[in-house]
């Protein structure tokens, strides 16, 4: 059975520089379809009692069987030692590597049979 994590943020100074006016209560619902669907939920984990930990997530990241990478230097950093499907989407200076599936204009032609060749190399 496969397992989904998302790590992301809802509390921090990126999101109310962007969205401003926007509150916690409706930040925190907007995750709500992940939850529908027993995806496990990492928000704001570096905000928590203890605080979190980066580096356990980017070794997560590293190890995941299929990455899908954001928008960010944690995520393509991580992306960088993960051996087996990373799906990329553009980074702005940071090249896609050779293996990785390209993550948007996913009606090409070539998505399915690039995507099951990345999802070929996760070890049984």
């Amino acid at each position: 059975t496969a397992e989904f994590h998302v790590w992301s943020s809802y509390n921090s100074t990126f999101i109310k520089s962007y969205a401003p006016g926007v509150g916690v209560k409706e930040e925190l619902a907007s995750f709500d379809g992940f939850r529908n669907r027993n995806v496990t939920l990492h928000l704001d984990d570096e905000y928590k009692p203890g605080g979190g930990d980066a580096l356990w997530a980017a070794v997560q990241f590293a190890a995941a069987d299929v990455l899908v990478i954001a928008k960010s230097a944690m995520s393509y950093v991580s992306a960088l030692y993960n051996e087996k499907c990373v799906v990329y989407v553009q980074q702005w200076e940071r090249p896609k590597l050779a293996a990785w599936v390209d993550g948007e204009n996913l009606d090409r032609p070539s998505f399915k049979s690039e995507l099951q060749g990345c999802l070929s190399r996760i070890p049984n």
